[in-house]
């Protein structure tokens, strides 16, 4: 019996990714906006007292840079980051936090962060931070729209083949010894078509993993590798392709079926 549960196994797979992409989504959006409201260090102008010169006079006052620099800036960052992606009750220990900054922005802001790391929150480390916080978006934009692709062509195939399957469970019976010519011929012809649908949708399956997807076009993202790592645990890795290639040869079984029978009422 022709099953369509691979299928639907995978659209399962396909809604549960689209949820935990959306979470990180999130996380990443309140991070981004727990650091723009922390300052970099930064230097200002200072004058100094003018001094008094040999002639009587007053030196033109000097200029130095003072450093300001709010308590703790790296600290605070840190702090919003185990908030957005650490546990339920905050606690993340030193190695947890730099592998989850790594596995979320990248080595080069896990270089950042990490304890070891001077304290200094300066313009350069907020360049590297905002860039890397757009990189993600970038990134979780395109996984996106390739769960969306994968979601729609799934959705597509399985209302597709629905009525192919519902049409022959119901062609079982009667027994085909039992059938008039005319409804031999009629199923044989259905069956037929069915294939060619069969044919066709598979044809359309292939068109969709051998496309690349994209977010305005800034980052590519090609499918057929997506979907092998996205069904990587599931039951069966390739769910569209298995159910077709059992439905068209459940197809091709009755067609036969349909055909002995009618070549000996000839």
């Amino acid at each position: 019996m022709t099953t369509t549960a691979p299928i639907s196994e995978a659209l399962e797979v396909a809604k549960r990714t689209r949820d935990a992409v959306s979470e990180t989504k999130s996380a990443v959006e309140q991070f981004a906006t727990a650091i723009d409201e922390i300052e970099p260090l930064e230097s200002v102008p200072t004058l100094e007292t003018p001094t008094t010169v040999g002639d009587g006079g007053l030196s033109v006052a000097s200029t130095a840079r003072r450093v300001v620099d709010g308590p703790n800036q790296i600290d605070r960052i840190r702090e919003s980051f185990v908030v957005a992606f650490g546990s339920e009750d905050g606690a993340v220990n030193d190695d947890q936090l730099v592998e989850t900054v790594e596995r979320v922005f990248g080595p080069m802001v896990s270089k950042q962060l990490a304890p070891t790391t001077s304290d200094e929150y300066t313009a350069e480390t907020e360049r590297v931070l905002h860039a890397a916080v757009e990189r993600r978006r970038t990134q979780l934009d395109a996984v996106t729209h390739a769960v969306d692709v994968e979601t729609t062509s799934l959705t597509e195939t399985l209302e597709a083949i629905d009525p192919i399957v519902e049409w022959l469970e119901s062609a079982t019976e009667p027994s085909p010894l039992t059938l008039e010519f005319e409804t031999l011929f009629e199923r044989h012809e259905t069956v037929s078509a069915h294939r060619s649908e069969c044919d066709a949708i598979l044809s359309n399956r292939q068109d969709v993993l051998h496309g690349t997807n994209s977010f305005d076009g800034r980052i590519g993202l090609a499918h057929r590798p997506f979907v092998e790592s996205l069904y990587e645990d599931c039951s069966v890795r390739y769910p569209v392709l298995s159910c077709i290639t059992c439905l068209s040869e459940a197809c091709l079984e009755y067609e036969r079926t349909m055909r002995d029978q009618l070549t000996r009422r000839v």
